[in-house]
């Protein structure tokens, strides 16, 4: 059930009227969200980041949703570089203690590694993250949504009456 709402919400995203760079940025920024480990700080900062610029809101969700199920298996890769960054990486030592003296700083979590890499991981993702829903939101509009159109099962349900209601409440929010 979990599955079919996804792709349900996925099918609604890349048929919003949202451009493609605001799909992606937005799924961007809803991947910091899923991968890091709940801290009410980073929580309501990226939240913010996403109500507050011009994003859809909605790939927000679902870059959450996605990344939060892939984070799990990427804890061991987070966990590496935010221990690489933090520990064994001897130069930022300096700026970590730095940080950790200025107040309201550490609330953030950030000496924690599986956090920092968290977020070390998140940027890196964040421009293949933006171009690849780029691409991805684009090829579906020209392509893929037609396609979809004519599959024998959406031209049947278009037959019955429930289907035209179906159908024009999909185009609707299409």
């Amino acid at each position: 059930m979990i599955t079919l709402k996804l792709i349900q919400n996925l099918i609604k995203v890349f048929n919003s009227q949202g451009t493609p760079r605001q799909i992606g940025f937005g799924f961007a920024i809803g991947a910091f969200l899923g991968l890091l480990p709940f801290n009410l700080i980073w929580m309501l900062f990226f939240f913010l980041n996403l109500m507050l610029f011009n994003v859809a809101f909605s790939a927000g969700l679902l870059g959450m949703a996605i990344y939060k199920i892939l984070s799990f298996g990427l804890d061991p890769v987070s966990d590496f570089l935010g221990t690489y960054a933090l520990i064994t990486y001897k130069p930022l030592t300096p700026f970590w203690t730095w940080l950790y003296n200025v107040p309201g700083v550490p609330l953030t979590s950030f000496n924690n590694t599986i956090t920092l890499g968290c977020l070390i991981l998140g940027t890196l993702l964040f421009i293949p993250n933006v171009w690849g829903l780029v691409l991805f939101t684009r090829f579906y509009r020209k392509t893929l949504k037609a396609k979809i159109s004519q599959f024998r099962v959406i031209q049947v349900l278009k037959a019955t009456r429930l289907g035209q209601f179906s159908y024009r409440v999909w185009e609707f929010f299409s």
